[in-house]
């Protein structure tokens, strides 16, 4: 609520998601490439990983301090779920029924 009410805050976090989005979503990107046969042969198993991955990713992200935002421990493994969802949600509809 501080940022919305505050231009030069959400400035701030807005460039910053930014830059780390322009850092580590070509990274992911690249690193997730193997597992997109995976969403079309097993998609609930997919889906299990992938929401696996974004939590324990999040949570390590939050263990490590490397977050934005309250000093809670359950923001960074909502945001890695929900990163994870979106992954497998966009894979499955990229080009539904190949395999590739």
């Amino acid at each position: 609520m501080l940022a919305l009410g505050s231009p030069a805050i959400l400035l701030v976090l807005v460039v910053a998601l930014g830059l780390t989005g322009l850092v580590l979503f070509p990274a992911a990107a690249m690193a997730s490439w193997p597992f997109r046969k995976l969403v079309f042969e097993r998609p609930i198993w997919a889906l299990i990983y992938a929401c696996g991955v974004g939590l324990a990713v999040g949570a390590v992200a939050t263990a490590t301090e490397f977050q934005i935002g309250p000093g809670d421990f359950w923001s960074g493994p909502l945001v890695g779920l929900i990163y994870g969802v979106v992954w497998f949600f966009v894979v499955r509809s990229s080009g539904q029924g190949q395999a590739a």
